[in-house]
């Protein structure tokens, strides 16, 4: 039997790897500048999680979104899955050995985790990562389609990666400051609303109850927009930079992305290149953010 390696790196869906790297260096920032602590090796086995983590979730979104994917015609480089299972590239049954091996590497990390470093909550972050997943995508609860999708996302990346990032370094939670949460859940979950938007018609045919479905696409678009802008404001309001001159530097370019969004929000209609143009601005906004956020932080406790 051969491989074909090009299908399975389409399905891997790699550029998506931004949404977890930096909030794991995010969290790791964080240990650095309140305990002195990094380990470069503990570095690697968190991003290695990451790496994993993110397999197991476009591939299981992949199998659990074939149906409303094949109806898909509005996909575009953010949305509607790595289509190797519509082009009949992957088989669905191959798809499912691939699901079970992230599964099982993922839990054999998290087990090496605990057993040799230590970190013995480090399988259950692992299970609630893998469970987020589940729960979005497959039943009982189902929640891509019945609705709060984007609000797992949300919850998975603007929260677990960062805490768990923190904890891989640290082996504690001690001193973490989950106000700094409030800075990330605002554009990360307009990052999950606005990657959706392009996957509307069929989601609206498959009765999935995404905010775009819920909202419409335009009132869904201002929603993305908005949440982009608290979280600017926040960075200014909680205080978790330094200066303000810091804060002014890590808002500028989420900033010109945010004004971007404006600019094409009227415009940015179904299978429109205005709407691929709004998407691509509301992912470099979050990507922006939190490397920014990262950069600042880490600039600040090496000083």
């Amino acid at each position: 039997m051969t491989v074909d390696f090009k299908a399975w790196i389409q399905a891997s869906r790699l550029p998506s790897q931004a949404y977890i790297f930096f909030p794991l260096l995010l969290g790791q920032v964080l240990a650095f500048a309140h305990w002195q602590l990094f380990s470069w090796g503990l570095f690697l086995l968190a991003q290695l999680f990451g790496i994993l983590i993110q397999l197991y979730i476009v591939y299981g979104n992949d199998y659990a979104d074939r149906e409303s994917d094949a109806l898909n015609t509005t996909y575009n480089l953010y949305s509607g899955g790595s289509r190797v299972l519509v082009q009949g590239r992957v088989t669905a049954h191959h798809m499912r050995w691939a699901i079970r091996i992230t599964v099982g590497l993922n839990i054999l990390l998290a087990m090496a985790l605990a057993l040799f470093f230590e970190l013995v909550w480090a399988p259950v972050f692992t299970a609630g990562a893998l469970l987020l997943l589940w729960a979005y995508s497959y039943p009982p609860l189902y929640m891509s389609y019945r609705g709060g999708g984007e609000l797992l996302q949300t919850l998975g990346v603007a929260v677990l990666l960062p805490v768990f990032g923190y904890y891989i370094q640290t082996g504690t939670l001690t001193q973490f400051p989950f106000t700094l949460l409030l800075l990330l859940i605002p554009n990360h979950w307009a990052c999950a609303v606005g990657t959706s938007l392009p996957d509307y018609p069929a989601d609206r045919a498959s009765h999935k109850r995404t905010a775009a479905v819920l909202l419409g696409p335009l009132t869904a678009r201002r929603f993305v927009v908005l949440l982009h802008a608290v979280s600017v404001a926040l960075l200014f309001a909680l205080g978790h930079v330094q200066t303000l001159g810091t804060a002014a530097a890590v808002a500028a370019l989420p900033t010109a992305s945010i004004a971007a969004m404006v600019y094409y929000l009227p415009t940015a209609g179904t299978a429109t290149q205005q709407l691929l143009l709004f998407v691509t601005c509301n992912v470099a906004a979050v990507v922006f953010y939190v490397a920014g956020l990262s950069a600042a932080i880490a600039i600040g406790a090496a000083v």
